[in-house]
């Protein structure tokens, strides 16, 4: 038993040895290079271009191999079989490869294949190849040219990932799938309207609808560039990793911004986010540490996993009132925010949320929130007020509130020992309760109403308006039918400049004073002829009933 077992153990680190040392069918030499191959078929007598020493599943880039160097040419035919595809890895991390010719015997290519050949300066493709498939080239560093062939039916995601120095490309005539008219110097999906790839040169032409995955994923060399109004959609990873783009306008044409879409994409500084963005993915932001300010449009409902992580340079964000999640991770380690304000639509606060916001020191959270992750302010060690508004107290994520003892949390009168008693709330020591609202003294004219928090509607009163004290307060200004809004005055301050599309947040002091007036479109109240001081008088006037 024991020599049938040994016989056995031996027989099996042969076949390993076997195979390791032989992982190809055949070998030939061609122009002064040697070629290893795989039979694909005996039928068809096919054959496809493999590598000579045989690649693990993924191959680190650390590793250098050597089966092909130099300037190679790809045979059309070895040992009576037909060379018709170059295998996955055939050529990864040759790194001493300058150049290669496929023959025209060659269709398909296979993924990877030429992955991180940082020394290949040019590619040429025969006239057959019919697939350049999904990260072919990546990285190849010093390439700065690529042709596609007419015969090409497939190219993509990306398959020139990372190869920053590519300064032209070009779709050859004739090509039915693609194209690169007018010197666009990227590859244009016709069917479907989508650029595929493109490079630091790049000039998107109109009509283009979508910005596809990956299309310039590692491009650093891009400082800028210009999204015509045609285009609808930013695709996952579309401009992953391009940290020398500086300039950035996202037309009001886009609808979605997919995950990872700006991923290190350090050099951004600002990034207006129009209202016609319905969807921003996973982690669209992550690493965009040149990021200061952010606003968010209406338009958005979710703040999805990482969507802001490790913007560091990030100090202030505006989270609109429509937002009901705030995602996993979403501003996690952003340590230079300093200001935050959780709108009462938000009802969960995701895993990790604000982790590591070290430099904020006041946070409110509404009474809107039911949810909060384990980790959700973990390390927000400047913190020095805590205001929740929450009444019906749950218990949150664990060590949701971890290394902020320097907080004091600030509760809705009467909770106080009941906040004592719920875990994780309770690791906040100093708590101290408040009066929860505070009065508003509210006029408005009878051509519109205002809603305040979701909760009231004042038409054509005066009267006080119990408000939320210490957090920022919502007033949404509803002109009436041939009317608008002509003015917002504060405690006697005109700050109907800081009303956007009919909305404002403020903080408001105890004992404030609001007046709003709506005025009839002309605005010409007193019917003079005139526009001036005396129409907003005799509003005044008829608000205040003389």
């Amino acid at each position: 038993m024991k020599t049938n077992l040994l016989s056995l153990i031996l027989l099996v680190a042969a076949g390993f040895v076997a195979q390791n040392v032989s992982a190809y069918d055949f070998s030939e030499s061609y122009a002064g290079a040697t070629f290893y191959y795989n039979i694909l078929s005996e039928d068809d007598k096919t054959c496809e271009v493999t590598s000579g020493t045989p690649r693990p599943d993924w191959v680190s880039f650390y590793d250098d191999y050597t089966d092909y160097m130099g300037d190679v040419v790809i045979p059309t035919s070895a040992n009576g079989y037909t060379v018709v595809r170059i295998d996955e890895m055939a050529f990864s991390l040759c790194k001493d490869l300058k150049s290669v010719r496929i023959s025209n015997s060659v269709t398909h290519i296979g993924q990877n294949a030429f992955y991180g050949c940082t020394g290949l300066e040019k590619v040429t493709f025969g006239n057959s190849v019919v697939d350049i498939p999904y990260r072919a080239f990546a990285d190849c560093y010093a390439l700065t040219e690529v042709i596609i062939p007419k015969s090409v039916t497939n190219v993509g995601p990306n398959p020139f990932m990372d190869c920053y120095n590519l300064t032209r490309i070009v779709v050859e005539d004739g090509n039915t799938k693609y194209h690169s008219e007018n010197n666009c110097n990227a590859v244009i999906d016709k069917t479907y309207n989508r650029l595929v790839v493109g490079c630091k040169n790049t000039v998107i032409p109109d009509g283009v609808e979508t910005i596809g995955q990956y299309s310039f994923y590692g491009c650093s060399g891009l400082t800028s560039i210009k999204i015509p109004n045609s285009v609808k959609s930013i695709d996952f990873s579309a401009f992953y990793g391009c940290k020398g783009l500086t300039e950035f306008v996202i037309p009001n044409s886009v609808t979605n911004i997919g995950g990872s879409a700006f991923w290190g994409c350090s050099g951004l500084t600002e990034l207006m986010i129009p209202n016609s963005v319905k969807t921003i993915g996973d982690s669209a932001f992550r690493g965009c540490s040149g990021l200061t300010k952010v606003a968010i449009p209406n338009s958005i409902t979710s703040l999805e996993r990482s969507v802001f992580y490790y913007c560091t340079g990030l100090t202030d964000v505006t989270i609109p009132n429509t937002v009901t999640s705030i995602g996993d991770f979403a501003f996690s380690n952003c340590s230079n925010l300093l200001s935050v304000t959780i709108p009462t639509s938000v009802t969960k606060i995701g895993q990790c949320g604000f982790q590591h916001c070290s430099s904020l020191t006041e946070v409110t959270i509404p009474v809107s929130v039911r949810s909060i992750g384990g980790n959700a302010f973990y390390g927000c060690t400047g913190l020095t007020s805590i205001t929740s508004f929450i009444k019906d107290v749950f218990e949150t994520g664990s060590n949701a509130f971890g290394k902020c003892e320097n907080a004091t949390l600030y509760v809705p009168e009467g909770l106080k020992e009941t906040y004592q008693s719920a875990s994780d709330w309770s690791s906040l020591t100093k708590i101290e309760e408040f009066n929860e609202r505070i009065p508003l003294a509210m006029a408005c004219n009878d051509m519109g109403r205002v809603v305040i928090n979701r909760e009231k509607n004042f038409t054509n009163k005066m009267a006080d308006v119990s408000i939320f004290y210490g957090i920022e307060n919502y007033f949404s200004f509803a002109p009436y039918e041939n009317c608008e809004l002509g003015q917002v005055l504060l405690d006697g301050l005109d700050i109907t400049k800081t009303v956007k599309e009919n909305q404002l947040k403020a903080i408001i002091r105890e004992y404030s004073h609001m007046m709003v007036i709506f005025v009839p479109k002309g605005a010409d109240v007193n019917r003079d002829g005139a526009v001036d001081i005396s129409d907003v008088v005799a509003l005044v006037n008829i608000i205040l009933g003389q």
